[in-house]
């Protein structure tokens, strides 16, 4: 059976009265949602930014240390760099 991408949850079979193609798609919706944690990268090899729209990394060989980085549905852009501090 097929599956969702990233909490690989079960699809409806094809053939339910077109009732799988509402019930996947909500599938889909909720499974790229919840998962945002992408993991750790090394910049060159960060997941492409246009398919992990709102998704977030921790981007291990960057400049200013390890960093936080989000997909913003075309580039990865910088959220927080480990060790920096807030006043």
């Amino acid at each position: 059976m097929a599956q969702t991408t990233r909490l690989t949850m079960t699809k409806l079979a094809e053939g339910q009265q077109q009732k799988e193609v509402t019930m996947n798609g909500s599938l889909e919706i909720i499974d790229a949602a919840m998962y945002k944690d992408m993991g750790e990268f090394i910049i060159a090899s960060l997941p492409d930014a246009t398919l992990n729209a709102n998704a977030y990394a921790l981007a291990t060989d960057a400049s200013g240390g390890r960093t936080v980085v989000r997909s913003d549905g075309t580039v990865w852009k910088v959220i927080a760099v480990e060790g920096a501090t807030v006043a």
